[in-house]
């Protein structure tokens, strides 16, 4: 191959199909806050985004997690599966009020994964590392603030 050639291919990657630069990711961010505590969550909110949610995930930022957005307040369930690592599952009403939490919920495989579930409707749930409910001393009637971006 000529130096021309190995140039034309380059700049062909680099501009028409993004090699270098990739687009930027199409996840969502939004800080969520409880407890003098402050966490860089990834938005869930179409049907794919929820259903995913962190599966597959082998670790999570000491201040990362997940905040599922559902359209209503209703009764959600919530599983582990194919899940990599343990969680606190945080459920909150509309008000962004913990209404519930399921501590130190562990991985489950392939095989039935029990589902987790509020005996009262949640609007959202706030997903974070196990043990970070304990650790900043997080219960029902909290309120947890984030701002959801347009």
């Amino acid at each position: 191959m000529t130096q021309k050639t190995i140039l034309t291919l380059f700049l062909l990657c680099t501009l028409a199909l993004g090699c270098v630069n990739p687009p930027p990711s199409l996840t969502r961010y939004a800080t969520a806050c409880a407890k003098n505590t402050c966490f860089k969550v990834e938005l869930a909110s179409s049907e794919a985004e929820v259903e995913r949610g962190l599966m597959y995930r082998d670790h999570l930022a000491p201040d990362g997690g997940m905040l599922f957005i559902f359209p209503k307040n209703a009764v959600y369930s919530i599983w582990m599966k194919n899940m990599l690592i343990s969680l606190d599952v945080i459920w909150l009403d509309e008000n962004h009020r913990v209404i519930a939490i399921n501590k130190n919920m562990q991985p489950c495989g392939q095989g039935d994964c029990p589902g987790a579930s509020p005996d009262i409707p949640a609007t959202y749930v706030l997903e974070v590392n196990a043990g970070t409910a304990d650790t900043i001393n997080l219960s029902a009637g909290d309120i947890v603030d984030f701002t959801i971006p347009a």
